[in-house]
């Protein structure tokens, strides 16, 4: 190698020598060398928050050590590092930085009253239908359901309010009484949202990811059109 030239990272296969061309060959594998489980393809997937993505490594008779995870917008072949040289556990946590698009989030307000108040906050994340821009119950992703006191008995609900904003950072907010959080034994269930249109653009990325073995550049798997806003 040049003497300009760095090892970034080290990784090797374990298979029998004598079975080398018989476990790189195409016919004695059925299933991918390695096969995402998940995310699903066309998941969508709010950034800002951790992700769970899990695989099988299928080659017989080959133990892959380490591998990368890769991402590339889908249908180019730019792969970008989410992390190199991961111990082969078959999962791994992704943390999708704020930053990985530009779209803006609304801000839920809770409407606490005498009757129901927060002791820990839920975590929400909302994404509007990407094709339309409406708000609807299954835009709300309820990634804790947060922990609530009320006088109405275990089961409750809460008026909330978004706070929106267009592409030239003005305000604007749901009207009053559109969406209600339901509360079942003290956290939150679900939603139920009337008629609200998200005002901004939806900035998303369509990525493909992919899990590589860096010690065979052919043993790699890929799960394709995951949006990510």
């Amino acid at each position: 190698m040049k003497a300009t030239s760095k090892i970034k990272g080290f990784a090797y296969n374990l298979y029998p020598k004598n079975e080398e061309n018989t476990l790189n060959s195409i016919d004695t594998i059925e299933l991918s060398p390695i096969s995402i489980t998940t995310p699903s393809p066309d998941a969508i997937i709010p950034k800002g928050i951790p992700i769970w993505v899990q695989w099988n490594s299928n080659s017989r008779g080959k133990i892959i050590n380490r591998v990368n995870l890769e991402w590339a917008v889908s249908g180019t072949n730019d792969w970008n590092e989410i992390e190199s040289m991961v111990h082969n556990h078959e999962y791994y946590i992704w943390n999708i930085p704020n930053d990985f698009t530009t779209y803006k989030e609304p801000h839920i307000i809770w409407e606490e009253d005498e009757n129901v108040t927060i002791s820990r906050e839920p975590i929400i994340k909302v994404i509007p239908d990407l094709q339309t821009n409406m708000i609807d119950a299954s835009s709300f992703q309820i990634i804790d359901p947060g922990y609530f006191i009320t006088d109405m008995g275990e089961d409750a609900s809460i008026n909330i309010q978004l706070e929106m904003r267009d592409d030239n950072d003005k305000i604007s907010y749901s009207d009053e009484g559109e969406i209600y959080g339901s509360i079942k034994n003290n956290v939150l269930e679900s939603f139920d949202v009337g008629n609200v249109e998200f005002p901004g653009s939806l900035d998303y990325k369509e990525i493909d990811i992919r899990i590589i073995s860096p010690g065979d550049r052919d043993t790699f798997g890929t799960v394709s059109n995951i949006k990510i806003i």
